[in-house]
């Protein structure tokens, strides 16, 4: 995916052709060194009373227990004073986000939806009063280029059914590791699943047979129990079991769409 704004990088050929030449000379020269900052790095120019601004640095992210946190150094160029950070967002195939203006340095991000990608894009950006004429003046902001972050979010929540309450009621609970399970939510077909923010589109529910083995005690011809090695034998025997499950289909908070195949518990009680 290609997100707006984007830096393009100008470097120096023959600075990149030097290095390059390095690279073969030596294998393990690393692509930072392949690429050195001073050949990337790319400013705003200074414009009257406002000095160039440069990208934030070291823009990084990592998952944790109901988010993203995601973090950055402050380039060493860039002015202290007013300046801000201007992080926004896209979630999957949404539109962008603008998630905050803040002159921290770290940002917790929810993600209520699992399994698809998270862009991220963030500027150094200063605000100041400009002079005009006379003794007139406005506020003018500027950005800096941006330093973008893609986080693959993995797919950790699950469904489940407990089996159907009605001919069209589903019963179905969400599971996350380290969380308390949610529901049974009972849900008819277009409803919201409780609280979670997904939506029951439909569901359908099938019929199949599942192998099972089982151990049966072996016997002799007088009804007496057979034993080997000390030990009394046994003899499997497969059998075909009837089982059942919904082919449901769920729109998470997002907007995305999933097809899940549900097993509903058996008699035992068990998936």
């Amino acid at each position: 995916m290609k997100v707006p704004g984007d830096t393009e990088v100008r470097y120096n050929p023959s600075v990149f052709q030097s290095h390059f030449r390095k690279a073969h000379r030596n294998q393990n020269l690393s692509l930072f060194k392949l690429f050195p900052e001073r050949a990337l790095e790319a400013s705003t120019p200074a414009l009257g009373s406002f000095p160039s601004l440069y990208a934030p640095r070291v823009f990084r992210a990592v998952l944790q227990e109901g988010g993203v946190r995601l973090s950055w150094r402050p380039h060493p160029k860039n002015p202290v004073e007013s300046l801000e950070y201007h992080l926004q967002r896209w979630r999957g195939t949404e539109a962008m986000q603008d998630l905050a203006l803040t002159r921290g340095l770290e940002y917790v991000d929810s993600v209520p939806c699992e399994g698809i990608p998270y862009h991220y894009r963030l500027t150094a950006v200063l605000e100041r009063e400009v002079p005009t004429s006379g003794d007139q003046s406005r506020r003018i902001r500027r950005a800096s280029p941006a330093t973008n972050l893609r986080v693959n979010i993995p797919r950790q929540g699950a469904w489940q059914s407990s089996g159907l309450q009605e001919v069209d009621v589903l019963l179905l609970q969400w599971t996350q590791p380290g969380l308390p399970t949610q529901g049974p939510f009972p849900v008819q077909r277009g409803e919201s699943v409780g609280s979670t923010g997904w939506t029951l589109l439909s569901f359908r529910k099938e019929e199949t047979e599942e192998e099972t083995v089982t151990s049966i005690p072996r016997f002799d011809s007088l009804g007496r129990r057979v034993i080997l090695d000390g030990q009394p034998a046994w003899r499997q025997k497969r059998i075909l079991r009837p089982r059942s499950f919904v082919t449901a289909e769920l729109q998470d908070p997002c907007g995305n769409l999933w097809v899940e195949t549900l097993w509903l518990k058996t008699a035992s009680g068990t998936h």
